[in-house]
């Protein structure tokens, strides 16, 4: 669903220009064929999808991310070449969406793919500060908002909508994971407590 998974050093040029195409060429080509029947249109707003994926690594396979980061930059160029027309043009870069997008492509049987699904389901209330998965609705609700009037100062730009996801490690917002700080502090201590008074 996603596009190729392999790594930088073992995808093939067919599977990298395959998921340029799925990811970035469609939503170039939306707006493309969207952009000339919305010229001079009150309101008219184009919101594109990217994902958390195209802010850093980590999220997702490669070749999705940076398709994801060229939405992104997509989204920016044409705010500007539109504006002249009163376009605005939008994205929103949705974190751990329980979806499935994560199972889509998998090669197994449906029934393993439900399963598939609700462990998914299950450890994304864990994934982000947030302490719930996100859903399809948390997403809807980011693109109304930016479709609408309520948005209209705004082009060019994106909205995260993760749960927190991207705000900073694990150990930032989950104190009963340690980061390396807590870590030399517990050494300190622990050699504290060891040397004489």
């Amino acid at each position: 669903a996603g596009g190729d998974r392999a790594p930088i050093d073992e995808i093939s040029p067919e599977g990298w220009d395959r998921t340029m195409d799925l990811v970035l060429k469609s939503v170039a080509m939306g707006i493309r064929y969207a952009a000339p029947h919305m010229k001079g249109r009150k309101g008219a707003s184009i919101v594109n999808t990217a994902s958390v994926a195209a802010l850093g690594a980590g999220y997702s396979p490669i070749a999705y991310a940076v398709a994801k980061a060229g939405v992104l930059h997509l989204s920016k160029v044409a705010a500007t070449d539109l504006a002249q027309y009163g376009i605005r043009v939008n994205a929103i870069c949705p974190g751990f969406i329980n979806t499935n997008i994560f199972t889509a492509s998998l090669e197994v049987p449906g029934e393993l793919k439900t399963q598939a699904n609700a462990v998914i389901a299950e450890m994304s209330a864990n994934a982000q500060p947030v302490a719930r998965g996100g859903q399809p609705e948390d997403i809807a609700n980011a693109v109304a908002y930016l479709a609408s009037e309520e948005s209209s100062f705004m082009t060019g730009t994106h909205l995260l909508v993760d749960g927190g996801l991207t705000i900073g490690q694990r150990h930032a917002w989950d104190k009963e994971t340690p980061g390396i700080f807590d870590a030399l502090l517990a050494m300190e201590e622990a050699a504290k407590a060891g040397a004489p008074a």
